[in-house]
């Protein structure tokens, strides 16, 4: 990643976004960040989790339940759970055993999993999404963050009736869009 983002600022970029959410990890995304001020201190450098819970603040008022269907990797780090934390929101995040045998599985699967599949999602992709969405409303929760690039794939193609999802996608290309277009 820092060697695209290195070809990226000889390019002269102004604004970069990572759409990987799990790259948002304080560990990972520090390293990224020291390494693109060290070069290039005037780039602007998109955080995506900050961009999506600020979009939920502008769509749901505090102490909603929200959740995070995410690798194990962005749940591990708990990014998203510290920042909706800090804005007042509680985040729901699927057990362990549900997370590695739904969602974890959904996305990663080599037979069955988006990643795999992410032109035509198959019959079991698409009833491990339902399972998870089933996870999340039994939690009582109604927005819903989809925290890995390849869930917007399958959330276009098996849209949800009576969930808000927040795609992780879509927020990155509209703060890109916004920062490009801002005089610097």
């Amino acid at each position: 990643m820092l060697k695209v983002i290195e070809k990226l600022l000889i390019l002269g970029v102004e604004v970069i976004g990572i759409p990987c959410n799990t790259s948002h990890a304080p560990e990972i995304f520090g390293r990224v960040k020291r390494a693109v001020m060290s070069q290039c201190p005037r780039v602007r450098l998109i955080h995506l989790p900050t961009e999506v819970v600020r979009i939920i603040g502008e769509k749901q008022p505090p102490k909603c339940r929200i959740g995070l269907m995410a690798t194990n990797g962005t749940c591990h780090s708990k990014i998203y759970q510290q920042l909706l934390g800090q804005s007042g929101y509680q985040a729901i995040v699927p057990p362990m055993d549900l997370q590695e045998q739904i969602v974890d599985r959904l996305i990663y699967d080599k037979k069955i999993g988006i990643k795999a599949n992410s032109v035509d999602p198959t019959r079991e992709a698409v009833s491990l999404w339902h399972k998870a969405l089933d996870f999340f409303r039994l939690e009582q929760v109604n927005t819903i963050i989809l925290g890995c690039t390849e869930l917007s794939l399958i959330h276009h193609r098996h849209p949800e009736d009576g969930l808000t999802f927040i795609d992780t996608t879509d927020v990155l290309a509209r703060a890109l869009i916004r920062e490009a277009t801002q005089p610097t």
